[in-house]
């Protein structure tokens, strides 16, 4: 399944990879039942309007800026997809660790590990059983 803020974006999916389900990422929770995953990966857009360079591009733009707001739309939509217990695996800046380890937390995730390289960080965590 794809999940972006842009459906453009996921219209550019490699069929060789399978059949894609394009969902955006604010609609999640009114078209996917609770709890039908295992595993959530996750990319969102890592830049802000105050940061990161932009670019002049309009697709790349959109799939590269979005506010904290939007950062916690995509844990919130993988913790509404996921298995108590499931796993989510989110890829960003590194210095929005601190971002994404509040919305984790604030979602229910646990079990929080971050993995630094650079300025890319991953962060994995489990979502508590209910």
């Amino acid at each position: 399944m794809g999940v972006d803020i842009s459906i453009d974006a996921l219209r550019k999916f490699d069929k060789a990879a399978g059949q894609p389900v394009l969902c955006s990422v604010n609609m999640v929770s009114s078209l996917f039942r609770k709890g039908c995953a295992d595993l959530v990966l996750a990319n969102p857009p890592y830049n802000t309007a105050e940061q990161g360079r932009t670019s002049p591009d309009p697709f790349r733009k959109e799939a590269r800026e979005g506010d904290s707001l939007l950062l916690y739309r995509f844990i919130f939509a993988g913790a509404h997809l996921l298995k108590p217990g499931g796993c989510m695996i989110i890829t960003g800046r590194r210095d929005r660790s601190e971002e994404i380890e509040c919305g984790f937390r604030a979602a229910g995730f646990y079990r929080i590990e971050k993995i630094l390289r650079g300025r890319v960080m991953t962060m994995k965590a489990l979502l508590k059983r209910s």
